[in-house]
């Protein structure tokens, strides 16, 4: 689906989507999407398949929910995709709208510790919308992913006729590039150009744990 919604509700995030922005800005449309984020932030559904089949009252699931306002509407909706951050940390939430007179279609939830401000972390949700990463850590980016990265920058160099001895440290800077594109705390800061991320969270006294991003069409 290419149009749709992002809502929030406390530690939750729900996509719903739609084939045309004149269904995205239905105000029943919209009404639906909010209050399905606040089922999910108070049922904490463990994916979008759980949640389709949660109990929306009246009798209807979350499915028959969105199956009878497209009913009314004669459009076909669909439940994207959904994200709860249940961790013991804060949350800052970020909606992005691609056009004032359109609902939000990008949305960040960011999880954090720490008793720095607050602020900031909204500032790092921005950054998730506006630089797309997919990881957070170093850490979190599987094995294969890093492998397949090294073996690609490898034989470019082989390619380009680099000496032996300097392929090492040309992979090594290809990866390193890698993590600044694709790895949140890497990421230099959309606020603070010359600092990382991780740089800009740390003057701040904040951790950020986890975060999770979800784009209309995307």
């Amino acid at each position: 689906a290419t149009a749709g919604l992002v809502a929030t509700s406390g530690n939750a995030m729900v996509e719903l989507n739609a084939e045309t922005d004149f269904v995205a800005k239905n105000e029943q449309f919209i009404a639906l999407a909010e209050e399905l984020a606040v089922l999910a932030d108070a049922t904490k559904p463990a994916d979008a398949a759980a949640f389709a089949a949660t109990d929306a009252g009246d009798g209807a699931t979350v499915a028959e929910k969105i199956s009878g306002l497209a009913a009314i509407i004669g459009e076909k909706l669909e439940l994207g995709r959904v994200a709860v951050l249940e961790g013991k940390g804060k949350v800052a939430t970020y909606l992005h709208r691609r056009a004032s007179d359109l609902p939000p279609a990008v949305g960040v939830l960011i999880e954090f510790e720490g008793e720095g401000e607050e602020e900031v972390a909204r500032t790092v949700a921005m950054q998730v919308a506006a630089m797309r990463p997919r990881y957070l850590t170093r850490e979190d980016v599987p094995a294969d992913v890093v492998a397949k990265e090294r073996e690609i920058a490898e034989a470019a160099a082989r390619e380009e006729g680099k000496p032996e001895q300097a392929i090492s440290k040309i992979v090594d800077g290809k990866v390193n590039a890698f993590y600044k594109d694709f790895v949140l705390l890497d990421q230099p800061s959309v606020t603070e150009q010359k600092k990382s991320v991780k740089q800009v969270l740390d003057e701040a006294g904040l951790t950020v744990t986890r975060f999770a991003h979800i784009e209309i069409g995307a």
